[in-house]
């Protein structure tokens, strides 16, 4: 069964599908057959299936982007994200278990001591559109975790930190899942509410995230700020001028309000989903990897 996620760019919420499959199902993932595993992330009505492929088995995915799937016979669901993409699939409500990153819970990781009283993980396309983000978290006293790092990398980071500031919707479900603390931040419009929403109905929790403000680098300025403007006005001083004011606005009074949010944000207690809920909901997705084995038997 050939495991299938988006592995075109790093990012550490796709890459731990290799890490839970590998380690919980191994021996499926050995068969270099023409079925495919959809496994942990936002991949239906985005990933579709190959032209060579027989049976393409759903396991966590959830909707949030492109269109909902043509389901076929070829499409096996396990479970699903949560209720709302079971939902816009016609599933029944049994099916919604909830994200596979749950699937930590069952495995073993390093102690830490505390290092960080807290830690910022981005979105992982945040440091395309601004790249002081590092120097930002620092300067309000936070610790930086770049999504972009290996799975493990950023499961220790996580494990040293105190508290979790989350814009990486995996940032928080990892945190959760291995009972750290975290908040939900929203600095940009492009943050997919549906899918937060859509696993976090699975624990019992809502997406209320801190907002704070979207910042960018001068030249994302500039062609944000050039497309705004009236054609007559384009190619003109204005096109010079205006992305230099608010650059220097957005790094001299909006990086100053952004560190005391982010302070004030960081002194709130943090969230986590009830112990029973993680339970139930890890057990079920365990119970849900041994259907997968049996179908592939």
């Amino acid at each position: 069964m050939i495991l299938t996620y988006f592995d075109d760019e790093l990012n550490f919420g796709d890459a731990l599908n290799d890490l839970i499959f590998k380690y919980y199902i191994p021996e499926l993932l050995e068969d270099n057959d023409n079925d495919e595993l959809l496994g942990i992330g936002t991949l239906l009505g985005l990933k579709k299936p190959g032209i060579n492929t027989k049976k393409i088995y759903i396991f966590s995915s959830g909707l949030g982007y492109g269109e909902i799937p043509t389901i076929d016979n070829r499409y096996e669901f396990i479970c699903v994200r949560g209720p709302l993409t079971a939902a816009l699939l016609n599933l029944p409500a049994s099916y919604a278990i909830s994200d596979g990153a749950l699937l930590l819970k069952g495995m073993k990781f390093r102690e830490f001591k505390k290092e960080f009283k807290w830690s910022y993980i981005p979105h992982w396309t945040d440091d395309t559109l601004y790249s002081g983000w590092p120097d930002l978290i620092k300067n309000a006293g936070g610790h930086f975790i770049n999504p972009r790092n290996n799975p493990q990398f950023v499961i220790n980071e996580i494990l040293k930190s105190e508290l979790i500031l989350a814009e990486a919707m995996h940032g928080a479900i990892v945190a959760d899942t291995l009972r750290v603390p975290w908040i939900g931040i929203k600095a940009y419009k492009h943050i997919n509410a549906f899918k937060w929403q859509d696993w976090l109905l699975t624990v019992n929790l809502d997406y209320k995230p801190k907002r704070i403000h979207s910042f960018f680098d001068l030249h994302r300025t500039e062609s944000s700020l050039i497309k705004r403007l009236p054609k007559c006005f384009r190619f003109s001083f204005f096109t010079k001028i205006l992305p230099k004011i608010y650059f220097n606005y957005q790094e001299n009074i909006l990086k100053y309000i952004t560190r005391r949010r982010l302070k004030s944000i960081a002194k709130s207690m943090g969230i986590l989903s009830s112990t029973d809920i993680l339970d139930l909901r890890y057990n079920q997705l365990k119970s849900k990897l041994d259907i997968l084995k049996e179908l592939k038997r």
